[in-house]
């Protein structure tokens, strides 16, 4: 999600809401990358710091367990200035 501009709260921090649709994407991605359609059944997050406005906010996800009716999906988010301090 591009210069989180639109995506923040009255502290002028990324509200939770815009990072969790940015690792809920990128856990669609990782679950629809079989060729089959799937949908999320339960999702949690817990958030480690604090974006602000301007940052970009990057996602992964990967498929940590498959069957052939539930998946297990472990997603990583972060900031331009997550990535500055590694």
């Amino acid at each position: 999600m591009p210069g989180l501009s639109n995506g923040v709260n009255m502290y002028q921090m990324a509200h939770g809401g815009a990072i969790f649709s940015v690792a809920d994407q990128a856990c669609e991605a990782a679950g629809n990358s079989f060729g089959e359609p799937a949908v999320a059944l339960q999702h949690s997050i817990h958030f480690l710091a604090a974006g602000k406005s301007g940052d970009l906010i990057e996602a992964t996800a990967k498929v940590t367990h498959r069957s052939n009716r539930i998946g297990l999906i472990e997603p990583h988010s972060w900031t331009n200035d997550a990535k500055k301090a590694k």
